[in-house]
């Protein structure tokens, strides 16, 4: 697709050990979203990325998906600040494999949908 040209790199954790990945072709952006805060519904913006749907491509919920080729390592058994601070990322917490539409991808987000009262 025309609009899929962002590069992102996905920190993935196993095993106590950070790996990365960098993905061309894909697309970043924003979703709006709806939270209720203190009784009062509000509107944010949350984060979506979409992968191509490809052999050996692969995002799961508490990956970290970073935009751009960044090349900075995770400190092993840490929570990744150091990525989530420096660059524009998020803890991927919902993935959906849309695998019946063209073109075929891989959905992930940070859902921020949560009750304060």
């Amino acid at each position: 697709m025309k609009w899929w040209k962002d590069t992102i790199t996905v920190y993935h954790k196993s095993d106590k050990k950070w790996t990365s990945k960098i993905i061309n072709n894909c697309f970043f952006g924003y979703e709006q979203r709806q939270m209720v805060s203190n009784g009062v519904l509000e509107n944010t913006d949350t984060h979506i990325v979409r992968i191509p749907y490809t052999e050996g491509v692969s995002l799961a919920k508490g990956d970290i998906v970073a935009v751009g080729s960044i090349d900075e390592p995770i400190i092993d058994n840490t929570s990744g600040v150091n990525i989530l601070k420096a660059h524009n990322s998020f803890i991927v917490k919902t993935v959906k494999i849309n695998d019946k539409i063209n073109p075929k991808h891989i959905h992930g987000g940070e859902q921020w949908i949560k009750t304060r009262y």
